[in-house]
């Protein structure tokens, strides 16, 4: 009968503490911002005329398949072709 292998975790941050800082020594630094909405409300419409009117209203492009808008409208970042640049 084969012999049954046991596995065990091990806390890097108790085991090897440097590990991570070595791994991160020299990377640039990262701030996020916070982009989270200060407040969100749901709107609902009696009839298709009335959501019309709403997306008038806030001059943004509402149709049944509008799952949220930002207003004022908001500029999205697309940063997929974005990378750091070294300073040095």
């Amino acid at each position: 009968m084969a012999k049954e292998k046991k596995f065990e975790f091990v806390d890097l941050d108790k085991e090897c503490p440097d590990v991570r800082s070595a791994e991160w020594k020299n990377m640039p630094e990262f701030v996020q911002d916070d982009l989270t909405p200060w407040k969100s409300i749901y709107v609902h419409f009696a009839s298709k005329e009335d959501m019309a009117a709403f997306a008038l209203l806030v001059e943004q492009g509402v149709t049944p398949n509008t799952r949220q808008i930002w207003y004022p409208k908001a500029t999205i970042g697309h940063f997929i072709n974005k990378r750091y640049k070294s300073e040095s």
